[in-house]
């Protein structure tokens, strides 16, 4: 079973509802991963937002979908590319302000879990230079139990951190480096 799109095919405009028109700007197509911008535009509703003349400013977002996730297995088939995508994730945050991240998953939870655990660890190692996976799975769990339900998913998470770290922050480390 495939996820439902939920956002404009193509190169299409598509309204929702009454009040809501979203726009595709752009669309990326990367290894395992997708990425749409899209314009959302919201009408005006109410007396009181015509009578006081507001108009809400359109909201430019970015989706990202991670495509080496196939249905049925419980994590992606490839660290590399959820690394990537978070790495995309905070690139598109510093450009855009630092909006708020919308994790979803075909059924409710059970790819948010990884994907909020996993971010969490490497900040903690950007921020600290330490990781505690346990604490981050921990309070990823304290108010959604079902997230993360598993070893395999656990382990998952220690690895995607060890990826990073092999693989990104060495980079980054030498470039702070060459600058000095």
């Amino acid at each position: 079973q495939q996820f439902p799109n939920f956002w404009p095919e193509g190169r299409a405009s598509k309204k929702y509802g009454p009040v809501f028109t979203i726009d595709h700007i752009s669309h990326s197509h990367y290894t395992n991963i997708r990425t749409w911008v899209f314009r959302i535009n919201k009408k005006i509703v109410s007396l009181t937002e015509l009578m006081a003349g507001v108009k809400a400013p359109p909201k430019t977002v970015q989706l990202f979908q991670l495509t080496c996730w196939p249905m049925g297995h419980k994590v992606p088939t490839s660290t590399n590319s959820l690394v990537e995508l978070m790495n995309m994730v905070e690139r598109w945050r510093q450009r855009s302000d630092y909006g708020p991240v919308c994790v979803v998953s075909p059924d409710g939870r059970s790819r948010c879990g990884i994907y909020c655990a996993a971010n969490a660890c490497i900040e903690q190692v950007i921020q600290h230079g330490e990781v505690d996976v346990f604490q981050a799975v921990r309070t990823v769990r304290r108010h959604r139990p079902q997230l993360i339900e598993n070893i395999t998913e656990y382990k998952y998470c220690y690895d995607v951190v060890l990826h990073y770290v092999l693989h990104y922050l060495q980079k980054d480390l030498q470039e702070i480096k060459i600058k000095h």
